[in-house]
């Protein structure tokens, strides 16, 4: 059945509209993983604000539709996304938290493992939310500690800060 879908709907990689080139970061073969970076690449140059006041609700409405399978191709796709990107999605998740099929938290802490330093530092402000989904099951807090500590534009109160809140969550 996919195979059906995916010939009837081309994933492209690069999209021309009236006022950008848009260049897709996802390489999934998942319409739903691929939709989702085709709405967050399409505005990702948008003020922060946009993002606070309904930009997000497009990207909110797409993963309320996300199955457990969904969540897992997107997983494995962020790794091909941009910085940026990520933390547009970081946002979007944190703002809906009534997701289904799969643990948002752990999600969140993912994406602050695999985005650049100045990102992570937007990020690391809601690092407490790891707190609230299964992330022991995962055991990935070791990795959260290393990714703090290797922080560089972090002062070292503010890594120690962090690392408390890391340690009370393991």
């Amino acid at each position: 059945m996919f195979n059906f879908l995916k010939k009837l709907f081309h994933l492209p990689k690069r999209i021309e509209n009236s006022r950008k080139v848009i260049e897709i970061s996802s390489i999934s073969d998942n319409f739903k993983v691929h939709h989702l970076n085709h709405i967050i690449v399409e505005s990702e140059d948008e003020i922060d604000y946009y993002w606070e006041y309904g930009g997000n609700i497009p990207i909110q409405e797409l993963l309320q539709k996300f199955s457990k399978e969904d969540w897992l191709d997107l997983k494995e796709d962020i790794k091909n996304w941009k910085s940026h990107q990520l933390t547009i999605l970081a946002d979007a998740i944190l703002c809906e938290k009534s997701f289904t099929g799969y643990d948002v938290y752990l999600m969140y802490g993912y994406i602050f493992l695999i985005v650049n330093d100045s990102d992570a530092e937007i990020l690391i402000g809601n690092i407490h939310v790891l707190g609230y989904g299964n992330q022991k099951a995962d055991n990935f807090f070791p990795d959260i500690l290393l990714r703090i500590e290797n922080i560089s534009s972090i002062d070292q109160d503010s890594k120690n800060f962090y690392v408390s809140i890391i340690n009370s969550l393991m």
